[in-house]
């Protein structure tokens, strides 16, 4: 349908959303080579156009799916530069979480836990509970003080997540930070763990895989 509405459409802008949305698509779909060349294709065209904010999306997706390929080897501090500039705060939550996550891989502890939190703060002002949720379990993860009674809210987040991929990675990262969660959570994870599809269990999503997630909770 993306690809269509991109075929149809002779508007430059509307073309690049459409390319955007197919790669987003196909990036959670696990298709990472028809994601790779949607992405590619809509900064190629918004790079021509000059239009920051399609290409900021764009490189956000590129990153992505580096990320999930595990093909990142240091934190893009120049796109996160350039995010205030552009005025998207989702956007600029989606690329300090992301960098995150990158930092984590690397053992870059703490500005993992400053990106997740500005991720965090970010999402928290828009309204967006789930994507707050699980990048404040990020930050959780890297040793930030999360109060009790919002532990409660994440793990009621994770219960209620209409994606159980995202729901079991809040509960593995908040197992990581507070370990004295773990036996509690275990029945939990579990039961989200059973409702993902076996294609998914290795797939690297926003932080870990859920067969990493399932190996962090149960130790």
């Amino acid at each position: 349908m993306h690809h269509e509405a991109a075929r149809l459409t002779g508007q430059a802008t509307i073309q690049v959303d459409s390319l955007l949305d197919a790669a987003s698509a196909e990036m959670e779909d696990l298709d990472v080579e028809a994601a790779l060349r949607d992405a590619e294709a809509a900064r190629a065209t918004a790079m021509a156009n000059r239009n920051p904010l399609q290409e900021a999306r764009a490189e956000w997706l590129l990153r992505t799916l580096a990320y999930r390929e595990d093909r990142t080897t240091e934190i893009d501090e120049e796109l996160l530069s350039l995010m205030p500039k552009i005025g998207a705060p989702d956007l600029e939550a989606l690329v300090s979480f992301t960098e995150a996550a990158v930092a984590f891989r690397l053992g870059r502890v703490q500005r993992s836990l400053e990106l997740a939190m500005h991720a965090h703060e970010r999402w928290r002002e828009l309204g967006r509970v789930t994507p707050a949720a699980i990048s404040l379990s990020l930050a959780a993860a890297c040793g930030a003080e999360v109060a009790a009674a919002v532990v409660e809210e994440l793990i009621e987040e994770a219960r209620a997540a209409a994606d159980p991929v995202v729901g079991i990675q809040v509960l593995a990262l908040l197992v990581r930070g507070l370990p004295a969660l773990r036996p509690r959570l275990r029945a939990l994870s579990t039961r989200l763990a059973q409702s993902i599809a076996p294609r998914y269990l290795l797939a690297r999503s926003d932080v870990l895989s859920p067969q990493e997630a399932i190996e962090m909770i149960f130790g």
